[in-house]
């Protein structure tokens, strides 16, 4: 299969078909160069390639190229290129891209129909050999698209400003919430418990109680009668005053109010998601495969895959926002001139 790409890119310069017997022809139209105003792209003068899959007619061209580099006969030269031509068409009976080097892809879509795409560049026109396609805007519109891009830009960043700024607050009023029920579990443990108490009771200053002076001289004093069946008080806080005068612990009931619960803030789903194109294919497995052929290269190395309507689209990103999506399309576009056709597609975000 190799030999029989080689022979074609031979033959495409000198002549504008190339008849493969039992494949199809290619066939080549001359293109004058021309400016793309919507994208802003010049495109040099060349030849687009076509691809004919009812010209299967032997001319012999190919097969003479045969000879003349093999040095074989005419008819073991159709028989190497019918063998070719069988190894092709096998790849692409099985849902396989074939890519035939400088020529183009070739491969065969739902309704078993041979697709070709070309690769657009003047490998075989010789007026037109080296020049490339570019992107050129006019000034004011390179500035007013720097200009949107800049301030797009900067809304982008003062709203991931806020949404930190809204997150760091969240984060402060949940530890002072967690701090504050902590203070008030430990503030309302009980610290002990005298004789002859409840257990429940909140007793919290008898380290404190002054001693009569009756039982530092050595007189047996009755203790006075605690009444267990006298209600007990919730307290939830309580701070302890003595007081000095007949040797009395007062208690103070003091109600606090329950800590503030944090709030949880969370970001605002975008309704719409806009993806950066770089293909559409019919079936999702036909598009997995393109991203294993193309993830070595550095712009398609974090490519997804976006399906609607039917179709299985490769993005290289994704933006919440249109404006920063379009302003990335067109910076992409200019450093890649060979994806010139990438487009937008907005999803709905369910």
């Amino acid at each position: 299969m190799k030999v029989l790409i080689e022979h074609i890119e031979k033959l495409l310069p000198d002549h504008d078909c190339v008849v493969v017997p039992g494949l199809g022809g290619f066939v080549q139209n001359e293109v004058p160069a021309r400016f793309d105003a919507e994208s802003d792209f010049f495109y040099p003068k060349g030849k687009e390639i076509g691809f004919n899959s009812r010209l299967t007619f032997n001319d012999g061209f190919l097969a003479q190229a045969y000879q003349e580099s093999f040095d074989i006969s005419f008819e073991e030269s159709n028989l190497q290129i019918r063998q070719a031509v069988q190894e092709i068409k096998n790849k692409i009976d099985n849902g396989k891209y074939v890519s035939l080097g400088r020529i183009g892809v070739i491969w065969k879509n739902d309704k078993e129909q041979t697709q070709f795409r070309s690769e657009n560049k003047n490998y075989f026109y010789p007026e037109s050999y080296g020049l490339t396609s570019f992107s050129f805007p006019k000034i004011e519109k390179r500035r007013q698209s720097r200009s949107d891009t800049e301030r797009v830009i900067r809304k982008h960043q003062d709203n991931e400003f806020i949404n930190i700024r809204l997150h760091r607050d969240s984060f402060r009023n949940m530890v002072i919430g967690i701090a504050a029920c902590l203070f008030l579990l430990f503030l309302s443990k009980p610290t002990g418990t005298l004789p002859g108490t409840n257990s429940q009771e909140a007793f919290m200053m008898h380290d404190y109680l002054v001693i009569p002076e009756s039982m530092e001289s050595g007189k047996k004093e009755a203790l006075p009668v605690i009444d267990e069946q006298a209600p007990v008080a919730t307290i939830d806080e309580t701070s302890a005053n003595l007081s000095n005068e007949g040797n009395i612990a007062t208690i103070s009931e003091r109600t606090i109010e329950p800590a503030t619960k944090a709030q949880k803030i969370t970001a605002p789903i975008p309704a719409r998601t806009y993806y950066i194109v770089v293909g559409s294919f019919p079936q999702k497995r036909l598009a997995e495969r393109w991203i294993q052929e193309n993830s070595q290269q550095s712009k398609f190395k974090y490519a997804g895959i976006v399906e609607k309507d039917g179709r299985a689209r490769v993005y290289t990103k994704s933006f919440p926002d249109k404006n920063v999506a379009q302003a990335y399309l067109n910076q992409f576009r200019e450093n890649n001139p060979e994806c010139a056709s990438a487009w937008l597609l907005s999803v709905k975000n369910n």
